[in-house]
């Protein structure tokens, strides 16, 4: 019984196999047949060491062949021993070793891997992405060393794996290596609001030098000290006051000249006292402003703007204001004053007018109204692509410059004193209000807030800050008011959340209104009370990237010297 169904299954099979082939006589003899075509895995196609391997496949032509000899004769045994022999030839390939995965592909390894350190990453990550920030200037202050000593002690647990999973880099693995061999590295990127590299404990000292200038009706008299030991009070206590303090009375040149202007007159000196120049006229000074190249010096009086050579030691041309006010009404007040790119123009600011001069020749350019009040500052980006204003408004205008085209117009709740670019990210410009004491961080090509900070002290004032370009790091001049007196702290941020140093005044009541870096950086100098003090800022040690040389500096005219950014 089982031959006979078997016997019927065959005929029925070469009938199929004879028809096909009766209707595909077109198709050439060596093609094979669609039905015994065998299908290899892919692994086995890509298989180098066995492609050359002959694969032998089953022809129709052959088959044909075999049934045209003997339809009739073809015998069970020999259709089974050809049957057999294609399918031990097909699948007698060895297949491939199947591999061993570590973990699924969207499933992590946990194998060794510390949750905990996990859900503490998760948990930084968190507060880091936060919006608004808020900051305890005090509270900081006073735990600055502490701080310090809890960082270092983290930065050698982690170096030496004490805690299993504290290093870790990432919240997720997805690989067998829950441990990167590297520490995380705080430094040379972006810990916090901006690219900074911070300093890993306290480096300001005290005052490297103190050059104290006195004016009297007898004259001019200038009194040097290094590492001066006595108190700085005490030292004050024999200077004549002069007609009070003003930051744009004093100007800080990259060749490390002071010029300070008082009564009618204009004097220049070095970093060690020695007089170099003096200008006068009958109009008292309100602001003078040094050239990028610390060669001239720009000085303005009620409605004029005057313009001294230091080589030639005499002025090369004076102008008078020519805004709408002052052609109108016979008055005007030049309120502050900048450098363009190359000293080839000089900006200046009035009763909301801004004018550009040739710096040759002093020739007029252009004067435009900006605002409707009174203009406060003037200050160039970087690149030298913006230009941004504060007035009496309370608003913070952008201009592209030169066209003065309006990019950005920020309005505030009160005035704005204070004002800076970052030095080496040119669209990035912080903003200090001189109310609450917040500081602003703003994207000007994005024309977005990207950070705010906010002080838990009450009464805290902005009132100016400068931004270190070696370090990346932001000091602040913050003032605050208890009962009637006028207390100063000026903190060093690394981010508007974490205070690093600090300047160690002699005392809390030092009155500070001028805050400027010289050329490399390296060294800061205050003013106040008529003294001027120069406060190494990274100590006695050097910076771990090395010197830099500064923006404008003849060497680097001369030899072309491109200067590294270490905080990129």
């Amino acid at each position: 019984m089982w031959c006979a169904s078997f016997d019927q299954s065959h005929k029925r099979e070469m009938n199929r196999l004879l028809d096909f082939g009766e209707q595909n006589q077109d198709i050439p003899n060596d093609t094979p047949l669609r039905g015994y075509h065998p299908r290899f895995r892919r692994t086995e196609l890509m298989d180098i060491t066995k492609s050359n391997i002959p694969r032998k496949w089953l022809l129709a032509s052959t088959l044909q062949a075999a049934l045209a000899e003997n339809p009739e004769e073809h015998s069970r045994q020999n259709y089974s021993e050809s049957l057999n022999d294609a399918r031990r030839r097909v699948g007698a390939r060895p297949s491939m070793p199947r591999q061993t995965y570590s973990g699924d592909r969207f499933i992590p390894c946990r194998r060794g891997y510390s949750f905990e350190a996990a859900h503490c990453l998760l948990r930084k990550e968190s507060e880091d992405t936060e919006g608004s920030i808020t900051i305890d200037v005090h509270k900081q202050l006073d735990l600055l060393h502490v701080t310090h000593q809890r960082e270092a002690c983290q930065a050698i647990m982690t170096e030496q794996a004490v805690i299993p999973g504290l290093n870790q880099t990432k919240i997720l693995h997805y690989s067998n290596s829950t441990q990167s061999e590297n520490p995380r590295r705080t430094g040379s990127k972006k810990v916090g609001n901006w690219r900074c590299t911070p300093r890993k404990r306290t480096l300001i000292g005290s005052i490297d030098k103190i050059l104290c200038i006195s004016d009297s009706t007898e004259g001019t008299s200038y009194r040097f000290e290094s590492r001066p030991k006595r108190s700085l009070l005490l030292m004050q206590q024999s200077l004549s006051i002069i007609e009070g303090d003003n930051i744009d009375l004093v100007d800080w040149s990259c060749n490390d000249m002071i010029g300070v202007g008082s009564r009618n007159c204009v004097r220049v000196c070095s970093d060690d006292g020695t007089m170099l120049a003096t200008w006068q006229d009958k109009d008292r000074p309100r602001v003078i402003k040094w050239s990028n190249d610390g060669s001239k010096l720009a000085v303005c009086t009620s409605f004029k703007i005057i313009l001294y050579n230091l080589e030639r030691k005499k002025s090369m041309w004076d102008a008078s204001c020519r805004c709408l006010i002052a052609t109108t009404h016979n008055y005007c007040v030049i309120c502050c004053i900048c450098w363009s790119s190359g000293d080839r123009h000089v900006v200046t600011g009035c009763l909301g007018s801004i004018s550009v001069y040739a710096s040759d020749t002093g020739k007029l350019i252009s004067t435009n109204m900006k605002h409707m009040a009174r203009i406060s500052s003037l200050n160039f980006s970087p690149n030298f692509k913006y230009l941004v204003t504060t007035a009496q408004d309370k608003t913070v205008g952008v201009f592209i410059w030169p066209d003065l085209t309006p990019c950005y117009h920020i309005k505030f709740a009160k005035n704005i004193k204070a004002i800076a670019w970052h030095p080496q990210v040119s669209n990035t410009l912080c903003i200090g209000d001189g109310h609450d004491g917040s500081l602003s961080l703003w994207d000007i090509n994005k024309k977005v807030m990207t950070a705010n900070v906010c002080v838990k002290s009450h009464g805290l004032c902005v009132e100016n800050f400068a931004w270190n370009k070696l370090s990346g790091e932001l000091v602040v001049h913050w003032t605050y008011k208890v009962a009637n007196k006028r207390y100063t702290i000026v903190p060093v941020l690394a981010s508007f959340d974490r205070i690093v140093d600090a300047l160690p005044l002699a005392t809390k009541e030092a009155h500070i209104s001028f805050l400027k870096f010289n050329a490399t950086h390296e060294e800061l100098i205050t003013y106040g009370n008529e003294v001027f003090s120069i406060w190494k800022f990274f100590g006695n040690e050097k910076f771990q990237y090395g010197r830099q040389i500064p923006l404008y500096n003849s060497t680097r005219c001369r030899q072309g010297v491109l200067v590294h950014n270490p905080i990129r």
